[in-house]
């Protein structure tokens, strides 16, 4: 099946865990959070996903899946969970240095593409003779 997973997660990202997680496993996730932030919203989530992969791949339709996540209370313990988030067989191994600079190139890409439209929109505001090479773009 093709299954948007920000159905389920979003609710996950909304409230941290509170609404899935209970006690222990609960308090030992926002500890991971506090430490190394929206990375580990993403590893535990991946987590989750991989210890209970067996009950997901049982589910027949789309709607079954997303009935089962909405009411899902995962059973299992905290130190489970961390360390699976954290193996390299489940995300891959990433470092911290190579993490930042992902997230560099990506946030100048942005930059760059947000700074060549309000190039092209501040040009054609103007009036006048428009460059062939900003009408191109459009």
């Amino acid at each position: 099946h093709r299954f948007d997973f920000l159905i389920v997660t979003s609710k996950w990202f909304l409230c941290l865990f509170a609404a899935t997680l209970t006690d222990e496993v609960l308090r030992r996730v926002w500890d991971v959070l506090l430490v190394d932030g929206i990375e580990a919203v993403f590893r535990i989530s991946l987590s989750l996903f991989a210890l209970h992969q067996e009950s997901i791949l049982q589910v027949k339709s789309e709607d079954g899946l997303i009935h089962m996540m909405q009411d899902w209370q995962p059973d299992c313990s905290p130190d489970v969970l961390i360390h699976n988030a954290y193996s390299p067989s489940l995300v891959g191994s990433i470092g911290r240095l190579e993490l930042d600079q992902r997230r560099k190139r990506a946030a100048e890409a942005i930059s760059s593409a947000d700074a060549r439209a309000e190039m092209r929109a501040t040009q054609l505001r103007r009036g006048g003779v428009r460059p062939a090479s900003v009408l191109s773009r459009q």
